[in-house]
């Protein structure tokens, strides 16, 4: 694989892979069934921080941090920050993180709690990645780069999850990780590149992708209408 070009630069040969998702979001020990994609060194090391970055933000979600069969998740990533030479991740932690009180959805009140601000632009940058390494183990090729990726978080978009969950009914699941990302996806008939995809880590973080080449002025005029 690692001979073939790179999954999102097109650089040939790639010299190397890359884990979609990325190895951090696993426990140890790392399972076999991890999707891997060719990726050039330059693409490679360009990821490494917004890897762990977003490693964090994801399993320090409190849906996630109750579950027991992640808890070697969870000393791997402390054992991570604790290294000396992840003193910048741990700065940033420390700035984006606040205690407030948050209202669950069932309405109860919790306060003082420790909140997260997430950096929504990073992650939804680091989200397009994501999928344009899923659309390569799925089809083989790269995603042709003029193609947009729309990128929508569950919490945002309750609707559009239920929706696209009842779509995606009887579609094939896939599975990384025993279950520890799962992901179901739709190609257009007539663009096969054109897609739309429903991920999930530990059952409980939804990611929507809606992958589309550009829309023209006419067709933006229309959405806007």
């Amino acid at each position: 694989m690692s001979r073939q070009p790179c999954a999102y630069c097109g650089a040939a040969p790639a010299g190397s892979v890359d884990h979609v998702p990325p190895a951090c979001f696993f426990p140890d020990p790392l399972p076999a069934d991890l999707i891997t994609v060719p990726c050039c060194r330059r693409c490679n090391a360009g990821f490494s921080a917004d890897d762990l970055w977003a490693r964090n933000v994801v399993a320090l979600r409190q849906d996630v941090a109750i579950q027991p069969r992640l808890a070697g998740l969870h000393r791997k990533m402390f054992a991570n920050l604790a290294k000396p030479s992840n003193h910048k991740l741990r700065a940033m932690l420390a700035r984006e993180t606040q205690r407030l009180a948050v209202r669950m959805p069932s309405g109860v009140i919790l306060p003082d709690q420790f909140v997260v601000n997430i950096d929504r632009q990073r992650l939804i940058r680091w989200c397009e990645r994501l999928f344009r390494g899923l659309f390569y183990h799925e089809c083989g090729h790269r995603l042709p780069p003029n193609y947009e990726i729309s990128v929508a978080l569950g919490e945002d978009l309750p609707a559009m999850v239920q929706e696209c969950v009842a779509w995606f009914r009887t579609r094939p699941l896939r599975k990384s990780g025993d279950g520890i990302v799962e992901y179901k996806w739709a190609s257009h008939p007539e663009k096969p590149e054109a897609s739309v995809w429903c991920l999930e880590f530990y059952h409980c973080a939804v990611i929507i992708g809606i992958v589309h080449p550009p829309f023209t002025d006419e067709e933006k005029d229309a959405a806007m209408a």
